[in-house]
């Protein structure tokens, strides 16, 4: 069976477990183009495809009706197959912008699109570098792209963002290839769940019993979990130490399969078995907190919403190493970008300056902030903005000079929000 019979819609969903529609095992992406177009495939597909570095094209055929297009390719030693077909198109009424900027030609474009280039693949063994390479390929089938309907994810990546991805030696972030919904009922009740998890081999993630006071805080609960996840991909992982509170008491956060999930609720607005006659019925997972480790041995599970009073007095939630190295090198790649920022009076910077650490029992560094004021050369000059905990002979508002290597992150503020490195397309 091919990858486009493998699309065709699974209506026999019932209150029981059901397989995974298409659109969530598959990677599926709607590519939307800027201008009009004939919707066929221009003779210089495959060619563009193959110029991609590091990709074998094995196998491409593009059918005499120009429906639909099938590409077979290996990458980093991994086989992979693809397809593609242009089909009708509409924003979803829900459909997340999350925290990308669309320019008013991109919105036109993207809201006034009546067809759209399906392009759907299957993950490999990683699911960041799967994504990166999806992207690459949208990329180069359309040189023309407004912007990108993560149909997976349900949400809407700009045309910016995408090329910045494609084009980048640096993988994206875990959190780029989900998203978090929030459905809320007129009481205040707040149902949240993920989309994008189950193409990268996991199940989605839930919190029952949110409400519009928490959310944002269970949103991090969530989030820095799925992240954890794909980060430590293909563990098999129910549990994780993802955080601590301010009394130093640990987030041990678990996961249970919806219909275990379920037993531990009653008068449910929201998630419960209506809510499910038709989506949320496959391989999605309630999240649960244990408060010992004598809880976790007998499986006693705590409802995230029961740590509200902890949860909004400033946890910490952990980044793994493996995301801090991967954040440290987007900073570094889109450190030039910081050239131009500095230029513009309206904006400010902060740099974020790994320093080395005065005692065997800290960390080798400590990642503080300065702010950035010159280049020189090479180099930079900054101020820094805090007293450091273990760096005994620097103190706040030294200044001194660093290089792009010792950078680990950075922000730019402007009159109209922040700029990151995942965001640094805005400053091209």
């Amino acid at each position: 069976m091919g990858l486009s019979d493998f699309l065709k819609k699974n209506d026999n969903a019932t209150l029981t477990p059901q397989p995974p529609a298409p659109w969530e095992i598959l990677s599926s992406m709607i590519l939307i183009p800027y201008a009009e177009t004939n919707y066929g495939f221009d003779d210089g597909i495959r060619e563009r495809i193959s110029s991609i570095e590091g990709i074998n094209v094995t196998e491409f055929s593009i059918p005499h009706d120009m429906s639909a297009g099938n590409l077979k390719f290996t990458y980093e030693g991994e086989d992979y197959e693809a397809g593609f077909g242009w089909r009708d198109f509409s924003i979803p009424q829900i459909t997340y912008y999350t925290n990308q900027f669309f320019t008013e030609e991109e919105t036109k474009a993207i809201t006034t699109a009546e067809e759209g280039l399906h392009l759907y693949m299957k993950f490999g063994k990683n699911p960041q570098l799967s994504y990166q390479l999806q992207i690459k390929i949208a990329d180069k089938i359309m040189p023309d792209l407004a912007g990108i309907m993560d149909e997976s994810a349900v949400k809407l990546l700009c045309a910016r963002w995408v090329r910045q991805t494609a084009y980048s030696n640096v993988l994206p972030s875990p959190a780029s290839l989900f998203n978090v919904q929030a459905v809320s009922s007129q009481s205040g009740e707040v149902w949240l769940h993920t989309h994008g998890l189950i193409r990268c081999g996991l199940t989605e993630l839930e919190i029952l019993q949110s409400d519009t006071e928490n959310y944002h805080n269970h949103y991090s609960v969530i989030s820095t979990f799925a992240s954890y996840l794909i980060d430590h991909i293909p563990d098999k992982i129910d549990s994780a130490y993802i955080g601590c509170f301010y009394d130093n008491s640990p987030l041990v956060v678990t996961r249970l399969l919806w219909t275990e999930g379920l037993k531990q609720y009653n008068d449910l607005e929201l998630g419960g078995i209506n809510d499910r006659k038709n989506m949320h019925n496959s391989q999605t997972s309630i999240l649960f907190a244990f408060t010992s480790e004598e809880n976790e041995k007998t499986q006693v599970y705590t409802k995230i919403p029961e740590f509200n009073a902890l949860l909004a007095n400033n946890p910490l939630f952990f980044i793994s190493d493996n995301e801090t190295n991967r954040m440290s090198l987007l900073a570094r790649e889109k450190y030039d970008c910081l050239k131009t920022a500095l230029n513009n009076t309206d904006m400010h910077i902060l740099v974020k300056v790994g320093l080395p650490t005065a005692h065997d029992s800290s960390p080798d560094h400590e990642h503080i902030w300065f702010k950035l004021q010159s280049f020189d050369g090479e180099s930079f000059i900054a101020e820094l903005t805090q007293e450091p905990y273990d760096v005994p002979d620097m103190h706040e508002g030294d200044i001194g000079t660093y290089t792009v290597n010792d950078i680990t992150d950075w922000i730019v503020y402007t009159p109209n929000g922040q700029i990151t490195p995942e965001t640094a397309y805005l400053l091209m």
